[in-house]
Parts: C-alpha cells; sequence; structure tokens
C-alpha cells in the first residue's frame, strides 16, 4: 500500500520565523578612534517592514480538509470536528496571548481555535452572528492596526456570545495548545498522494456533538484574547462579547437509531432470507419483495430516524400489519440500518459497474445498438456542415471495462484531416464521429497553447528543411556544398510534456471523458479501459498543427512518446515488484462521491489476483475532474480495488461506551473513562493518556478506518 512506503509523523507544533506584525530593524555604527581622534558614534539607521498574513478570514484554498464533512449528515456522536490547513506555521503565526513569547523554550499557545455552533445555542441566543467592520473590533480589543494587509475587507464575521457560554469553551489556555498539531507526510508517494501537503496544519474542536442536532464549525481568531493566563472579557450591557469568525462549515450529526430500505440494506436482506428458514424465511422474501418494487417505483429510499417510523412504514406498505413487531426482528433491522454520511457507508453503497449505458432489455431489433452502448459509445445530436441535423456515435477513450472490439474496428488510415476518421455503422445506419472528435479534440487542446504552436511550427520547419537538403544531397552526392547536417529530430521539451500529460488526461473537457451523465450517476463507481486508438487520434490531431509532416514522422513521434511513458511506468514496476501488464493495457476507474470531496486524503489501490497470486498494480495517474469526482489510471488489468484512508488522515474521537471513552488499559483490560459533558478537557485527558504534547495526543485520538474492497467480475 501507499501508506506503507509514506510515513505521517505528528509535530506539537510548526512556528514560522516571524510572526505576523510591524518589526524594525535598527542599525547603529561606532567608529573606533583614532591616534588623537574620539570614538565616533553614527547615528541610528532604522528600517520599518510588516509581516502580513491571515487576520480576519481564511481563504477557502487554505483549507485541505475539515472533518465532519461540509452539508454532511451521519453518526458523529464521541468525534471531535477538525480542520486540515495547507500552511503548516498558520495556527502560530500571530499571538493568542498579551505578553510577547519571551521564553522560546515554552509551547507558544495558537490563536486559531474551532467553536462548535448548534442551532439550539443559536435558538437560545446563546451565540450570534453579525457583520461588523474591521476596525471596530480592532478598536475594542486594542489590537495593533496593521499599515499594510494582505486582507482588505469592508466586514468581517463574528460571532456575539453570552460570557457564561464562552466561559465553558476558552477558559482553559493549554488546551488549545494540545489541540492544535502538524502532519507531516515523510517519504511521500508521489502519485498516490499528490493531492496531499507535505505539511499541513490541524486545528481540533474540544466539543463534541451530540446525535440529533445541526451544527455549524466556527475556526475563531483568539489574537490577543488572553493575559496572565486567562480569557480577556469585553463585554457589553448584555454581556455579550465577540470572536472572529474566520471560516465556517455546516454538518448534522443523527444517531446511530436510522434506517433506509436501499438496495444495499435490501441485499442484506436478501442473504438474511437465503441464511434463515421455515415462517421467518418467508416474512424476510415479503419484505424485500415490497420494498424491491418501491424502491424500483420511486428511485430513492426514505430516511427514518428511528425504529418506530420504520415499522410504521412497513405497517403503510401493509406487511403484515398485525404482526410487524413479530417478523421485524433485530437481524432484519440490522440489515436496514442506515450509518449516513460515514466514509465506509458511501463507499459501501457505491452503484458500481462498467462505464457504459444499458437497454432496459436487448432483443434481435435492438442488438446493434446494445453492441455500441456495450462498449460506451451513446448517441448524440450532430450538427452536419451542410447545415443539417442527425444523430451520430461518439465514445470517449474510456471503453466499458468488459468491452470486446471487433478485428476491423478503428483501423487508421491517415491522420491528415478529422473527416477521413469518421466511420460509418452498417448496423445502425449511424455516422461514429468517436475518433474524428479526439482529433479535433488534439488540435483544438494545442491550438489553446500559443507558445507551444510557435514551437512546434519552428520545429516542423526546421525539419522539413533538413529533409529537403537531405535529399537534394543524395540527388547532388558529387557537389561537396550539400554535406549532411546533423538533425534534431526530438520534439521540444514543452510539447513532450503536454503529449505525455494526454496520457494522463490531464485538462481534458469532462464531456469528451463521459459523454453522458447517466454513466457516471452520483454515488457511482464505474471501471473502464483506455482506448489507444482513440489517444492515437487525439496526439494525431495536437501533431497537425501548423505545416504538415509525413504520416510516418507522426507515428514516430507519438511512438517515441509512449515508449518514454513506458521507461518509466517500468523502472516503477521493477522498483516496488507490481504487477507485470503483458496486455500493456491501462485500465481505470471513475468515482463520483461525497467521499471525493469529504476526504480528500483518501487512498485508492489495484490488484490482479490472477493465477492465485495477489499482486498490486502500478498506479499510473490520480487526479480531480471536479470536487466530488475522481479519475485513477493503472498499468494494468484489476479485479480488486481497494479504498481506505491512511491512519495519518484519520478524524478524531473516542470509541463511546456506557457513557465514556474505551481504553486499553496495560493489564489488556479495557477501561471507561467517563465524560461529564460533550466538553473534553483536554489536559486532563492526556494526563489519563500518559502524553505531552499536541502531537502525541492527536496520535492518541486517531480512529482506525476501515478498507472497503470491490471485486471486479
Amino acid at each position: 500500500m501507499a501508506d506503507q512506503t509514506s510515513t505521517t509523523s505528528f509535530l506539537a507544533y510548526h512556528y514560522p520565523a516571524l510572526q505576523a506584525g510591524p518589526f524594525v530593524i535598527e542599525q547603529e555604527m561606532l567608529m573606533p578612534a583614532g591616534l588623537s581622534a574620539n570614538e565616533v558614534k553614527i547615528p541610528a539607521a532604522k528600517q520599518y517592514f510588516v509581516v502580513s498574513g491571515e487576520r480576519f478570514y481564511i481563504a477557502p484554498d487554505q483549507v485541505f480538509a475539515v472533518f465532519p464533512p461540509k452539508d454532511s449528515e451521519g453518526d458523529y456522536a464521541g468525534c471531535l470536528p477538525h480542520i486540515e490547513l495547507k500552511r503548516s506555521t498558520l495556527p502560530w503565526e500571530r499571538r493568542a496571548t498579551k505578553e510577547k513569547n519571551s521564553d522560546l523554550t515554552s509551547t507558544r499557545m495558537p490563536w486559531l481555535a474551532l467553536l462548535l455552533v448548534s442551532e439550539n445555542d443559536i435558538e437560545r441566543k446563546d451565540v450570534v452572528p453579525l457583520s461588523i467592520q474591521p476596525a471596530a473590533y480592532i478598536s475594542k480589543y486594542g489590537l495593533t492596526q496593521e499599515p499594510v494587509s494582505l486582507q482588505q475587507t469592508e466586514e468581517i464575521n463574528i460571532l456575539e456570545c453570552k460570557k457564561e457560554y464562552l466561559d465553558t469553551l476558552v477558559t482553559v489556555p493549554d488546551d488549545w495548545k494540545l489541540l492544535s498539531h502538524v502532519r507531516k507526510v515523510v517519504k511521500k508517494d508521489g502519485v498516490a498522494m499528490a493531492n496531499i501537503p507535505a505539511e499541513r496544519a490541524v486545528v481540533v474542536s474540544r466539543k463534541m456533538p451530540e446525535a440529533g442536532n445541526s451544527y455549524t464549525v466556527h475556526l475563531v481568531s483568539l489574537e490577543e484574547r488572553y493575559q496572565d493566563g486567562k480569557f480577556v472579557h469585553k463585554t457589553d450591557a448584555q454581556q455579550m462579547d465577540w470572536l472572529v469568525s474566520l471560516y465556517s462549515w455546516r454538518f448534522t450529526s443523527i444517531g446511530n437509531q436510522n434506517y433506509k430500505p436501499d438496495a444495499l440494506a435490501l441485499s442484506r436482506l436478501k442473504a438474511a432470507a437465503n441464511a434463515a428458514s421455515g415462517l421467518k424465511k418467508e416474512h424476510f422474501n415479503k419484505i424485500h419483495e415490497v420494498l424491491s418494487k418501491n424502491l424500483a417505483r420511486y428511485g430513492s429510499a426514505p430516511l427514518f430516524r428511528s425504529s418506530d417510523r420504520f415499522k410504521a412504514y412497513l405497517k403503510e406498505e401493509n406487511l403484515y400489519p398485525d404482526e410487524i413487531d413479530t417478523i421485524l426482528t433485530e437481524p432484519a433491522l440490522a440489515c436496514f440500518r442506515y450509518e449516513a454520511g460515514t466514509l465506509r457507508s458511501l463507499l459501501n453503497n457505491l452503484n458500481a459497474g462498467p462505464l457504459k449505458l444499458a437497454l432496459p432489455q436487448t432483443n434481435e431489433e435492438n442488438k446493434a445498438v446494445s453492441t455500441y452502448l456495450d462498449l460506451g459509445s451513446v448517441p448524440l445530436s450532430h450538427h452536419l456542415r451542410a447545415g443539417g441535423h442527425t444523430v451520430s456515435w461518439y465514445r470517449g477513450p474510456f471503453v466499458a471495462f468488459d468491452a470486446a472490439f471487433e478485428d476491423d474496428r478503428g483501423k487508421l488510415l491517415t491522420h491528415q484531416h478529422a473527416d477521413e476518421l469518421i466511420q460509418f455503422n452498417k448496423d445502425t445506419g449511424l455516422l461514429d464521429m468517436t475518433y474524428a472528435a479526439a482529433w479535433e479534440l488534439g488540435r483544438l487542446m494545442f491550438i489553446n497553447e500559443p507558445k507551444l504552436v510557435q514551437q512546434l511550427q519552428l520545429w516542423k520547419q526546421e525539419n522539413n528543411f533538413d529533409e529537403l537538403l537531405e535529399q537534394q544531397r543524395r540527388e547532388y552526392a558529387h557537389l561537396t556544398g550539400f554535406i549532411a547536417q546533423p538533425k534534431n529530430e526530438s520534439l521540444p521539451a514543452p510539447i513532450v510534456n503536454f503529449l505525455l500529460q494526454s496520457f494522463r488526461f490531464i485538462n481534458f473537457p469532462f464531456n469528451y471523458l463521459v459523454p453522458d451523465n447517466r454513466m457516471l450517476p452520483k454515488e457511482s463507481l464505474r471501471f473502464f479501459r483506455v482506448d489507444e486508438i482513440w489517444l492515437r487520434s487525439f496526439l494525431y490531431g495536437v501533431i497537425s498543427v501548423g505545416e504538415r509532416i509525413s504520416f510516418q514522422k507522426t507515428g514516430n513521434i507519438i511512438d517515441s512518446i509512449r515508449t518514454e511513458l513506458m521507461e518509466q511506468i517500468r523502472s516503477v514496476i521493477e522498483e516496488k515488484d507490481y504487477y507485470t501488464n503483458e496486455e500493456k493495457a491501462v485500465y481505470g476507474i471513475l468515482l463520483n462521491s461525497d467521499a471525493v470531496a469529504g476526504w480528500p486524503a483518501l487512498q485508492v489501490e489495484a490488484y490482479n489476483t490472477s493465477n492465485g497470486k495477489k499482486k498490486q498494480i502500478a498506479l499510473l495517474h490520480k487526479g480531480y475532474l471536479s470536487e466530488n469526482v475522481a479519475l485513477c489510471l493503472f498499468y494494468g488489468r484489476m479485479d480488486q480495488v481497494v479504498f481506505y484512508l491512511p491512519m495519518g488522515a484519520s478524524h478524531f474521537g473516542f470509541d463511546l461506551g456506557k457513557g465514556g471513552y474505551s481504553k486499553i488499559a496495560t493489564d489488556g483490560k479495557t477501561e471507561i473513562t467517563p465524560f461529564t459533558s460533550n466538553i473534553i478537557n483536554a489536559t486532563s485527558l492526556s494526563t489519563q493518556m500518559a502524553v505531552n504534547n499536541a502531537g502525541s495526543f492527536a496520535v492518541e485520538l486517531l480512529h482506525k478506518q476501515d478498507m472497503v474492497t470491490f471485486e471486479i467480475h
């Protein structure tokens, strides 16, 4: 696994070289005395400068991840919300205390903290969100007015909080030192973990969410709000105080007693029915039959937030209403228990299959159409050049995983023009524009890079001139003026990089990759293999820009680029003993899920288990086509795909039980430490856990994540 070669270190802090604020450099010079002269003192020279940084808001591009995920629903009881920031020094770039840190050996208190605000808090007016001018906040709390700032804003978001409410959250300054730390990735995998920052700061909340409530998490500023170890209040007549909210997100904690009759639940019920016997088997099958019809009729399943509501729903469907409590036993209820928006639940409920559309029913009349759909092709509206209108086939570079090409499909005769790549399918009576569209796309994407076009044009002119000289040298070999000159056969490096990116489909228009949104619906996983002919057509279109060169030379260029890519792949395979791809084909997956946006550190691995051996397949590329869509390319056919979250990216929390959190004692027995409220005392907990800094405290709070495996048949 990628996590075996990469390691995440947990550090207590990462201090910046200079904290934000105004500074002055003062220089004074003394000229030593000569034989008779006195010592000369030159007046001091001063240089003023300001270290600017975030103060009143955090830009979204500075946030790597949040937990619980933004706008999610789930059983988050026992977890501690947290935010991961891409700049690892950010929580320590300003001072939380009025006093300047004179003792650099002591741990500085971070100026950022997380405040968990529930809807009940807002309804009780414990917290009131407002917007004010920055000058009003600076004046009220006596902050330094920075003459230069990177963040100019007319209004800032604040939380107006009751004094007693704030006292329950911010009066223990040592807690904040334990609830901010840094994660540093060592030996980072450049492909699988390309999107994960090498270092990131993490800020954790003191307050845990409770079931049945919606929350807003605020990243708040504590800049110079502490003095002599105490939080400084500046309350008004109503005993209300202010905190600046720099960033916020929402989520809902719905508890663990939720039931949903979706496809996954029905499959679990079917398995339970097969294992049962007698009257129980009959009851389970009856429930499965009725709920399957409902799911097919409405397309989505309702969510019930208690077993009583779920039973009432079954009674409405006339499922043995008089005996519902008898037949809906705990094993049946367990089949329908819904985990909501947890990572495991999202992955387990994915709609997995090949990347293609399917007809509801295939017969002899639509067999030809079904054959095309099985390849991953779709019929699209086609406006003809002469002004007419028709429907033509198009398929992206991703062919359905289980598709089989015909022997004569896709043979390329020339690359000079897109029209020469148009095919006609006599079985369906429609044009196939697949390779022609790929050729045009390559040409259009390359034309959008004017500097590269200029370099390619210059290279072609030099190459064509060299070929003309070579031809004349052969014809007039007796003339000494025609001496063979060394030719530059290699393309310029920027063009080579552009072509290499094409093999990873970087910056491609999404509708060219997935021509119909129904092929990749929400919460789905699709398997495919890359069509090499589509890719070559694209590359022919790229190289067609500018002057013409010979067909053979174009083919040689594409072959050399592919050879260079294969050499890179081969070195990785040999180094890590990956699966050897005999067919030299590229396979991949497309994942459209909230898991992509909610867990950006999610890892994907593919395996081949043929011949009784399980070998990992080399990951060529992992990219993001949108916030919720991830693309992964593997060098070889896989029959198993594994999703997991590395320990270094897990969320924080406790395994709650009997009113407290579980911890394995030294004698191997489980100890239960009770919670008196949903607000933790980090200082007290760290003492119980025998840890002395934020890094080791964070390791103790990590939740182990499950792996989710998909078998491909």
